[in-house]
């Protein structure tokens, strides 16, 4: 901090000292103090620091000083830190702000990485007027020495300097990164799109090959963007995460010597950075920003906000990407891993027999659930008084995560990182984070040829290298790989060490495949490549004792790539989970890993604990019902997480929590539901104990015994889907020749959609049809003025079968869906095709008929709002089924009935 009292800092202590009489509470004093911090340049300002249950006002990391802001109010005597406070068991203002210094200084006490300066810490006790500061040694059972106190400062001037003084001139260690990251790197990413748009001629080539590996990785998830420029969108955006991660981890543990972060890019499909002078330059100046800031001390995933931040929404929703709260994600991995288990796994881990023991997340993603369980296995009596890096080592041995996506699979390995005290004995190769496909399908080529005793790499250009099992499965592999790729990229042979251990034969023949691939094809990636491909294989044979995972929201219907389609169908089907029929497309791809991962992974799948994060259908839809067949056996329990609403969606994202094995401590009941304490729900950063306080779980009651439906299943059907919108829904439309209407549709949210315009045209004028749809329905009947869209009627009030031919604007919009359309082997051909698929507008009345009611509900159940109307008025749309009353006595008797039996059913099978 500058010892001088600059301007912004004076005129700061104005404010706060002209405005002491409205400090009637914390919150104003606070808020004033920390307008005054920041005008002196502290660093980091931690505002409700939360330490256990508990929270400090202010904490100040960078000065090792808590803040405890107390109220001025009118009337009352100076302060008194000693008085004892009401609501805080007795505790006086001195012990509350003594405590939390005591807690923060034996956290850092316990970390290799502490800051190395040996200064002591700071308690000050004010409301902003009287000040109290105690000075404590950075030492284990630290003792507080004689209070420094300023009865009352009421010169700005003096408050700026006392400040000053107390505070110390030098900041210690880095600023904290910030919670949300993204906006730090936005110039970089704006930069590095740029670059890639402007390669060198001699970067090209390279850069082609790690693109193409990347690509094939990609497919294996089976969501890709179908065209070229999405992919190259998001290859760059992958890049680019890639470099800060990896410079990330190396800010963590790496020397400062100058150059070194260039060996964190030298694997993997980033390195193309690397190929050319223009690229190293970006990369410097990204790892000066990176290494600015402390990225260790920053508790939570702050990574995935990264992600967030700079890959496309569109993208991230292909991949059903809906990345845990912190809260949620500790609370789950509190429930599975028991301190009885980490004592046992953590003795099992030092003496390095970790068989058949470990946490595993299949579905990593960023590595939230792998964050918050190495600070659980940390936290833990068992392992708090092993040295720090027995500590790490405990938590890279028993920490394993895997994920088909490139780049979560780098963040999970960083986020682990982060929560560590000290590097692993081995390491960066000590963290078992694979990237790979967890449900094994094997979509790309054969991974191992038996019959030469080797795992095959499949170079974009179709060489192979057999890499001797036996080498793949030893301790160093990742090291050893290394090695002998460097060597085959330097013309170098094999090193000696790897020559005369193993089957020399074999692996001096694996060593000159990847050289003839290296020189034609480029290097930086196969070591990468290797250690990824053979990581969940590993993982079978090893297997672990708990799983808690939020596997992938994803639809059948939604998988991009053909070739993945067909290979879940299949998976679907031999797990007894694809039942065919209208179901079929809308099988969430989630159960498949609920089911096949556990048997893959884990040591006793029939006794292990585990926890998985899924959506609320889980519970009740039709789509589910033969995976709840199947996993009854292993449920002991479920959440139901609605009213916390914990990914601030809609629908789509309300979710529930299956516990397997074991329910939750304390919660026996099979069926639970978290609901609020008060309005506030718990935030995603929130620290668990925090989140806790904002909610209870309460016992579902069993479902009402009821009688079938006295109404005909076969007469109650689903309405059409009417998509895309930007060629169906009208936002304006205005008659003009007799008999035609010219209108103009709504703007889509959704890709590909997103990208075509609003379209303009004439159509006839009896096209033109009001649309039912959930959200335009209230209980008992459906609002007046519906929207409308685009329906193609022919003369005899049926679905045109050829608009084309009467409606030229018609043909337009074929043509625009044509060229955006799906290419899967079940995406129809055409617009009319699209609208009636498997006939659910055909089905449908398109001319009112007298004295006949239709009746609607939602097809989504939580919440029930049957009505009805007058059938043929208009068409109903995918979002409620539908069925057709004689009489309105009738229709009144069906909506009523529909009320009684979905409200007290478990699934909407009527």
């Amino acid at each position: 901090m500058n010892r001088k009292l600059n301007q912004d800092a004076i005129k700061a202590a104005e404010h706060l000292l002209a405005n002491r009489h409205r400090h009637t509470t914390e919150g104003n004093v606070q808020s004033d103090i920390e307008a005054l911090l920041r005008a002196l340049d502290v660093g980091t300002i931690e505002s409700h620091y939360q330490l256990g249950n508990d929270q400090a006002d202010i904490y100040l990391p960078n000065r090792r000083t808590f803040i405890e802001c107390k109220a001025n109010r009118k009337g009352q005597d100076v302060v008194d830190p000693e008085k004892p406070q009401s609501g805080k068991s007795g505790e006086s203002p001195r012990q509350q702000v003594e405590r939390y210094v005591l807690a923060e200084m034996k956290d850092d006490l316990g970390k290799l990485f502490a800051v190395p300066e040996v200064a002591s810490w700071t308690g000050i006790v004010t409301d902003g007027t009287h000040w109290h500061t105690y000075r404590y040694p950075h030492k284990e059972n630290s003792t507080s020495s004689p209070p420094v106190s300023r009865t009352f400062i009421n010169e700005s001037e003096e408050l700026v300097a006392f400040l000053a003084e107390m505070l110390g001139s030098e900041m210690l260690g880095k600023e904290w990164v910030p919670e949300k990251p993204g906006a730090l790197f936005s110039d970089l990413k704006v930069e590095l799109d740029e670059l890639h748009r402007n390669l060198p001629r001699k970067a090209r080539g390279s850069t082609e090959t790690k693109q193409r590996l990347w690509l094939d990785l990609m497919k294996t998830s089976g969501m890709v963007p179908g065209d070229k420029r999405g992919q190259e969108r998001l290859f760059i955006a992958h890049s680019f995460l890639i470099v800060v991660v990896r410079m990330v981890s190396h800010t963590l543990t790496g020397t400062r010597v100058k150059d070194e972060w260039k060996s964190a890019l030298k694997d993997g499909f980033a390195s193309w950075v690397l190929d050319f002078s223009r690229g190293q330059r970006w990369a410097e100046r990204t790892w000066e920003r990176t290494n600015g800031y402390d990225w260790r001390k920053r508790r939570g995933d702050v990574l995935r906000d990264l992600y967030h931040e700079h890959v496309a929404k569109e993208d991230r929703k292909v991949f059903g990407e809906f990345y845990t709260p912190d809260w949620l994600a500790a609370m789950m991995v509190e429930e599975v891993l028991d301190d009885a288990w980490i004592e046992r796994a953590a003795m099992a881990a030092l003496k390095g027999e970790c068989d058949g023991i470990g946490v595993l997340d299949p579905t990593c993603g960023s590595g939230t659930f792998l964050y918050h369980a190495a600070c659980r296995i940390l936290e833990a009596r068992a392992v708090r008084g092993l040295r720090p890096v027995e500590r790490a080592n405990v938590v890279a041995r028993l920490t394993h995560g895997m994920d088909i996506h490139p780049v979560a699979v780098e963040m999970a390995r960083v986020n682990i990182e982060r929560a560590l005290p000290a590097e692993p004995t081995d390491g960066s190769s000590a963290f078992r984070v694979f990237l790979g496909d967890s449900l094994q399908t094997a979509t790309l080529e054969p991974l191992f040829d038996h019959t030469k005793d080797a795992m095959l790499l499949t170079s974009p250009k179709g060489r192979q290298a057999h890499v001797p099992i036996a080498f793949v499965k030893s301790p160093s592999f990742a090291e050893n790989m290394r090695r002998m790729v460097n060597a085959a990229a330097e013309g170098k042979p094999l090193p000696p060490d790897l020559a005369n251990g193993g089957d020399s034969v074999a692996l001096k023949a694996c060593h000159d495949q990847l050289a003839r691939i290296v020189k034609d094809e480029g290097n930086s990636v196969w070591t990468w490549y290797a250690v990824n491909l053979a990581g969940p294989h590993l993982l079978a044979e090893r297997k672990v004792d708990r799983i808690v995972a939020n596997p992938p929201w994803v639809r059948l219907s939604d998988i991009q790539v053909e070739k993945r389609k067909r290979t879940m169908e299949n998976l679907g089907r031999t797990l007894g989970l694809q039942a065919g029929g209208k179901l079929a497309p809308h099988l969430d791809i989630a159960s498949y890993f609920v089911l096949r991962t556990r048997d893959l992974y884990a040591s006793d799948p029939d006794s292990n604990p585990g926890a998985w994060l899924v959506k609320k259908s889980a519970i009740k839809s039709g789509q589910w019902a033969l995976f709840r067949g199947q996993h009854a056996a292993r449920l002991a329990q479920f959440v139901d997480l609605e009213a916390l609403n914990p990914f601030e969606g809609g629908d789509s994202t309300r979710c529930c929590l299956l516990m397997e094995h074991r329910p939750m401590r304390g919660a026996a009941s099979l069926r639970l539901s978290a609901e609020r304490v008060g309005k506030k729900r718990p935030l995603a950063h929130e620290a668990l104990a925090l989140a806790r306080s904002k909610f209870v779980l309460v016992e579902i009651p069993d479902p009402l015994p009821q009688a079938p439906s006295s109404y005909d299943a076969a007469n109650i059907k689903q309405g059409a889907t009417i998509v895309p919108h930007v060629l169906a829904l009208i936002a304006s439309s205005r008659a003009r020749r007799p008999g035609w209407t010219q209108v103009s549709t709504e703007e889509s949210t959704h890709e590909p959609w997103v990208e075509v315009p609003s379209q303009t045209g004439q159509v006839p004028a009896k096209w033109v049809r009001p649309v039912h749809t959930s959200p335009d329905m209230l209980p008992y009947m459906a609002i007046r003025e519906p929207p409308k869209a685009i329906v193609p009627i022919d003369a005899n009030d049926r679905v045109h079968a050829d608009p084309g031919r009467d409606c030229r604007f018609w043909m337009e919009l074929d043509e625009v869906y044509d060229a955006h359309r799906g290419r899967g082997h079940g995406t129809p051909y055409t617009l009319i095709e699209r609208f009636d698929f498997s006939g659910a507008l055909s089905a449908q009345p398109m001319r009112q008929q007298r004295g006949r009611r239709m009746v609607l509900y939602p097809s989504s159940a939580d919440i029930m709002r049957a009505a009805r109307t007058h059938a043929g008025t208009a068409v109903v749309d995918s979002t409620l089924y539908w069925l057709i009353a004689r009489t309105e006595t009738e229709a009144a008797g069906c909506t009523t009935h529909l009320f009684r039996v979905e409200s007290h059913r478990e699934t909407r099978d009527t």
